[in-house]
């Protein structure tokens, strides 16, 4: 990836990568045009052939579009890093199509003035039930924190680097870019945002959870993915390359006890596909109505 020379204008930029989700990303896009605080600029980078039509928004919106892609090869880091290069603004706010951020949200990233090279988690809040109609925030008060992950009172710097999650998150555009932005090797399901956080760990990058919240909204989901099977071993195997640690343990020893790949955390050598999942497994592994992965 490139660094981006072009000086970046204080202010927000939000990035949002999305492939389908129309219902989804409508509700996003509600959520930030009821914040407190409207962002500088949405750059939504949609993945597929054709651009998606939305209604109109009190928002300074562009739209990009990356065509080509495969439905279990999404090029999320690609995706996002395409978002970036288009951002004008210093501070970068990549955001999932599936979470409404909370009226505060960037209110809240704007309130942060740290210097400080950090990245910085938002809050993801779990809706049991999809979201119809008008946006009410009255509704979401029976969203749930993932009860895998900590429970905190305030904006708090953790050491474990495995708690980042790219569905809400920000930092500095020229910290992004200082980076490398995300490994365009990684396409398919996951380990971009891994490999994101393992480069802050290694570039004395501090990493803070904060309480600004997004609702997550539920959409079906497999318990493990195993649609994308390929591309987690290709993506775990890319990762243990660089790192020498393997990352998505649970998928993997899933994966391990179903007969499909021979793995165990202590191995160096790259992981191999010994089966593809049969049909049965597939109908099992299909989730409808949970809000958790």
């Amino acid at each position: 990836m490139n660094l981006k020379t072009c000086y970046s204008m204080e202010g927000v930029s939000v990035i949002i990568a999305f492939c389908g989700r129309r219902k989804h990303l409508i509700n996003t896009l509600k959520g930030l045009e009821q914040g407190h605080l409207l962002p500088d600029e949405v750059i939504l980078i949609e993945m597929g052939d054709t651009q998606t039509e939305l209604p109109e928004f009190n928002l300074d919106i562009k739209c990009n579009l990356i065509s080509g892609t495969k439905s279990n090869y999404l090029p999320m880091a690609r995706a996002r890093n395409a978002g970036a290069m288009l951002s004008q603004f210093e501070t970068l706010v990549f955001l999932d199509v599936d979470c409404i951020p909370a009226e505060d949200f960037i209110e809240g990233i704007k309130a942060l003035q740290s210097t400080e090279r950090a990245i910085y988690m938002g809050l993801p809040m779990y809706l049991n039930n999809a979201v119809d109609g008008p946006l009410s925030y009255e509704d979401f008060k029976e969203s749930q924190e993932h009860p895998k992950r900590p429970s905190f009172g305030k904006m708090c710097k953790t050491d474990d680097y495995g708690l980042f999650w790219s569905l809400c998150f920000f930092m500095n555009s020229t910290l992004f870019f200082e980076l490398g932005g995300f490994d365009e090797t990684y396409t398919g399901y996951g380990i971009e945002d891994t490999d994101l956080a393992w480069k802050c760990k290694h570039s004395n990058v501090s990493f803070y959870l904060t309480r600004l919240k997004v609702y997550h909204q539920p959409h079906a989901f497999q318990r493990p993915p195993l649609s994308n099977l390929d591309s987690i071993v290709k993506n775990c195997n890319h990762f243990f390359a660089k790192w020498k640690h393997w990352p998505a343990e649970k998928h993997l020893s899933r994966f391990t006890e179903m007969g499909l790949i021979k793995w165990d955390k202590h191995q160096y050598e790259p992981i191999e596909i010994v089966k593809l999942p049969s049909s049965e497994m597939y109908d099992s592994a299909l989730v409808l109505n949970e809000p958790f992965a």
